[in-house]
């Protein structure tokens, strides 16, 4: 062997590969073999190559699930899964590969060398290192079981970590500082305890395949001191036999710690294929019908919703029209489902039952990128992309042009706000918008709404969390952006639809009443409830006159 080649360091050997500085008189008894720089040039490329590519398809994935997938689901759990588990199964795979491929080559040479020098030697040795898999067979199971439980606490330590960066102001305000901390160590000590379950079988096996190395060592020196005695065996191939025999068992003996780090990364693997085999219960087809506008109206007929089989039905048989180039707008207590009737229209659902129709086409039938030209949505609460200003607004539209952009932001009433900012648009909004109020994230996300001109626009409660001032400005930018569109609005101020062309009123998943606000009024019904309960004059409050005031005071 080529010692300068040596030096560099690219060995394999019986408990691994690596970059070595160990000599040949260092070898402590170890097999090692060369191996040439771009051989272990390529197990690095293979190892991150493979870890790139798996993590980009289970993120394509995630974003393929529907919103349902995430109600049901604990951001802690999805962190650990899209993330950890791949770290742990391709890791680990790639790690059993190249410690499988060199124990097996190992294994091979030597047994063939052990047979080569006697049969008879060879078979007992090989035979008592068989009983070795005997223990391994029996911790498989409990280790699978521990196993799982690592990893489930595994995610619910990144459950923690999630609340911490979320909902650190709540954490401040209600000083949970000393709760927060009292529950992640409780689910440390959780993951302590089964640390130390998982050291106890490891520490019960490593004995067991040392004892049994043993075994093997002492009825083959037994055995062969007969076969030298009778003359069938020379003294210097027993020396090789046994020198042989205890490379052998080397490698087989640190099978014990290689079965839990086997478990857990088939673990992994076992749960990167569940997320990659789920197939998203909301569907678009890839040749379906093609919409460029809404000439009629959408309609909704017999529809029912529930969010889960175990739940109550959320909408019962609902029956609407909405016309093109019509506002409707949908009041109700909360709980009544306007919300979710919004939802169903933007698909972020499926109906449970009936049907939702543009023109004449069953939603279900619109490809993805259609349904996407035909609507958009502006939230109470609208989520801000980490960036600039510039960036979440060009989201709706990725190719509009600079007069486009400014377009939509005067539409908007956002130019004096972006021109009073030292970087316009450039300014970072900080991670979910934290950087912005609410007034200027909703506007935000009107200029979005506007850029993206839509012939379908929903607007779920966007100004009800603002002050009277911040509302004012955003009002006009809601009126701007609902021109000539076809507008599905929800509010709980009455005052912001009073003007729609048609408004329903909504109680426990029904439509109870629906007509102009002065019809609705008039009928003295379910509406006429709510616009009184918001706008009745305040009850006068009985002051006591000055002369009675005074004389309580003086009163003794």
């Amino acid at each position: 062997m080529d010692k300068a080649l040596y030096q560099r360091g690219y060995f394999v050997s019986a408990s691994g590969c690596g970059y070595s500085e160990k000599r040949l008189d260092d070898s402590a008894g170890d097999c090692y073999f060369y191996v040439h720089p771009r051989g272990f040039q390529l197990y690095c490329h293979l190892n991150v190559s493979l870890n790139t590519q798996v993590k980009k398809d289970l993120y394509a994935k995630l974003l393929s699930f529907e919103p349902a997938y995430f109600d049901r689901s604990n951001t802690g759990d999805i962190l650990a899964r899209f993330g950890g588990d791949v770290d742990l199964a391709i890791n680990g795979v790639t790690d059993m590969l190249k410690s499988s491929l060199v124990r097996t080559f190992s294994v091979i040479g030597l047994s063939l060398t052990l047979l080569s020098i006697s049969w008879k030697l060879a078979t007992v040795a090989l035979l008592v290192l068989s009983t070795i898999f005997i223990p391994l067979a029996f911790a498989r199971k409990y280790l699978k079981k521990v196993s799982e439980t690592t990893l489930q606490n595994m995610s619910l330590l990144s459950s923690h970590y999630t609340e911490a960066l979320q909902g650190n102001r709540v954490i401040a305000v209600f000083h949970l500082f000393n709760a927060k901390l009292a529950a992640f160590e409780e689910s440390i000590k959780g993951l302590r305890h089964i640390a130390l379950r998982l050291a106890t079988v490891q520490g019960a096996i490593t004995p067991i395949m040392h004892s049994i190395s043993g075994l093997g060592i002492s009825l083959v020196l037994w055995f062969g001191t007969g076969l030298l005695q009778s003359g069938e065996m020379t003294a210097g191939g027993f020396a090789s036999f046994i020198t042989s025999l205890v490379l052998l068992y080397t490698p087989i003996k640190s099978l014990g710690n290689m079965s839990t780090q086997l478990q857990l990364s088939y673990l992994g693997l076992l749960r990167v294929y569940e997320l990659m085999d789920r197939v998203p219960t909301l569907q678009f087809p890839t040749e379906g019908a093609t919409l460029h506008a809404i000439e009629t109206g959408i309609t909704l007929q017999n529809v029912s919703f529930q969010y889960r089989e175990d739940l109550p039905m959320v909408l019962n048989h609902i029956d609407l029209l909405i016309p093109t180039g019509k506002t409707i707008a949908l009041v109700g207590s909360s709980g009544s489902g306007k919300t979710t009737l919004a939802h169903l229209l933007l698909r972020l659902y499926d109906v449970v039952e009936g049907e939702i129709r543009f023109d004449a086409h069953p939603i279900q039938t619109l490809t993805k990128e259609s349904l996407a030209s035909l609507s958009c949505a502006v939230f109470q609460d609208n989520f801000m992309f980490v960036g600039s200003i510039r960036e979440n607004i060009l989201l709706a539209n990725p190719k509009a042009t600079e007069t486009e952009l400014w377009q939509a932001i005067d539409a908007a009433y956002l130019r004096d706000f972006v021109n009073s900012l030292p970087q316009g648009l450039e300014t970072p909004v900080g991670e979910r918008g934290v950087l912005l109020s609410g007034g200027q994230k909703q506007r935000i996300a009107i200029a979005r709404a506007f850029l993206k001109n839509t012939p379908l626009v929903v607007l779920d409660e966007a100004t009800s969390a603002l002050d009277n001032q911040s509302e004012a400005v955003v009002q006009q930018a809601i009126d701007s952006l609902m021109q000539n569109r076809t507008v599905v609005v929800i509010a709980h101020r009455l005052s912001t639809v009073m003007n729609a062309d048609m408004i329903v009123v909504m109680a426990h998943g029904q439509i109870v009443e629906q007509g102009t606000h002065a019809q609705l009024l008039a009928d003295g019904g379910a509406y006429a409830n709510l616009y009184n309960a918001q706008f009745k004059e305040p009850l006068p409050i009985a002051m006591p006159s000055p002369t009675a005031f005074k004389a309580e005071l003086l009163a003794p």
